[in-house]
């Protein structure tokens, strides 16, 4: 392809006559209204003035699934004069930015024209600033820290170029790493650049169980207690996931889980929550780092009492603030399903969940050896004022009183002394 500008509409119109002009154009299907700001972080393709009219790259659309003008736009966008004119006036010594070799590298590696590596460098940039200007915010209002200048705050131009070939491949509903070299991994074909053919993009790795009889990854505690199989790590789906919202994301190289350095992604039991983040530990040390602190905020909500039972200074205190901001455990502490997978494996805290007033009644009425007060909350009292341990009392007392129509039975009320007074000893999972 030569360096001539290239008139889009003309080229359309010689396009259109090769293909199937029925062919509609491609629709996003998480790309929607309520979400539409992820529009500004998606590759696009060179124009000079960025708006409602810019163009999403479509990486990984099957050409098939094009219609005329994006197939047009996927030949010759990287040619047009706005392209050209910009690629022209990109920067190779700005911070966050490419060496001309490497970008010239990347864009014959890649099989697409120079300027929408240029110009999708300039966008990947842009976003990067952002992110700093949001890493300053987290670490001043949510951490708590005086700003502190980071060691290294800027890519270099080899890790940008790593940084833009994912960035040019995080499509609009879909990312796949066709081109990825790395941790044993192999492109998936060597005459595939960026733009996906006319196959469907298919899984190629899957997380491999360490086989390690400790890992709680591969073997859950109390796996064989849950009314629910929910495993930790379903295997066997591995390969993919698809996020709430519908976008999907394949893994891109083989991976086991004591794989370090990874990006992860977390789905509520209930189905309606994701979560995703980074870690440079494996996944085994996350898995239990969100299980301690997710079996914790449950077991605050539902006690009213914190887990910590030492000394009267907490040396987790501060990291445990910053879990309870978390929206991943606000949720999680409301939310029926993970509280079913929670009580599943710990049966010990069914006492804190309060019955329907008639329920209550009806079970206190049966249990009890002599008769009964018909209400329930004079069976609390007299509970309580039994209590002799001080300490097992305040701790009673801190438990959360029970919605409008629901109450705790004398059974439930036995229960949770009992479990305070173990409280020094027990374990949750």
């Amino acid at each position: 392809m030569d360096f001539n500008t290239i008139d889009l509409t003309r080229a359309e119109q010689a396009t259109s006559l090769l293909i199937n002009n029925e062919q509609q154009e491609y629709q996003s299907r998480t790309l929607l209204d309520k979400n539409n700001g992820r529009y500004a972080y998606l590759p696009i393709f060179p124009t000079e003035y960025v708006g409602p009219n810019e163009c999403l790259v479509l990486a990984n659309v099957p050409v098939n699934r094009l219609a005329p003008h994006q197939i047009n736009r996927r030949q010759y966008g990287a040619y047009t004069f706005d392209a050209l004119m910009l690629m022209n006036k990109y920067n190779y010594s700005d911070e966050f930015s490419l060496s001309e070799q490497d970008a010239n590298e990347l864009a014959s590696r890649l099989q697409v024209g120079k300027s929408i590596i240029t110009f999708n460098a300039q966008q990947l940039r842009s976003i990067c600033h952002t992110l700093l200007v949001f890493h300053e915010s987290f670490r001043r209002y949510v951490l708590c820290k005086s700003d502190v200048a980071l060691k290294e705050p800027t890519l270099n131009s080899k890790q940008m170029a790593i940084a833009l070939e994912f960035y040019l491949q995080i499509d609009v509903d879909l990312f796949y790493m066709k081109t990825c070299s790395f941790r044993g991994a192999e492109p998936r074909s060597k005459i595939e650049g960026l733009f996906c053919g006319r196959d469907e993009l298919q899984a190629r790795y899957t997380l491999t169980p360490c086989g390690n009889l400790f890992c709680l990854c591969c073997h859950p505690l109390n796996s064989h207690k849950k009314t629910q199989k929910w495993s930790v790590v379903d295997f066997n789906s591995s390969s993919m996931h698809r996020f709430v919202n519908g976008y999907t994301t394949y893994l891109n190289c083989p991976a086991t889980c004591t794989t370090s350095n990874i990006i992860y992604a977390m789905t509520c039991p209930c189905g309606h929550y994701d979560y995703i983040d980074s870690t440079a530990k494996t996944l085994a040390d996350v898995m239990a780092h969100h299980r301690e602190h997710g079996n914790r905020i449950i077991h605050e909500k539902l006690t009213g009492s914190p887990l910590f039972r030492g000394s009267q200074i907490d040396p987790d205190e501060r990291e445990n603030e910053m879990a309870n901001q978390m929206r991943l455990y606000q949720h999680s502490a409301r939310c029926a399903g993970a509280l079913r997978s929670f009580l599943d494996c710990n049966p010990m805290y069914w006492c804190f969940i309060p019955l329907p007033w008639d329920e209550a009644v009806t079970e206190n009425a049966a249990n009890r050896p002599k008769p009964s007060t018909t209400d329930p909350n004079l069976d609390a009292v007299i509970a309580t004022t039994a209590v002799d341990n001080r300490r097992v009392a305040n701790y009673l007392d801190n438990v959360l009183l029970p919605p409008t129509s629901y109450t705790f039975s004398f059974r439930q009320l036995k229960q949770q002394r009992l479990f305070f007074d173990r409280f020094a000893t027990s374990s949750i999972h």
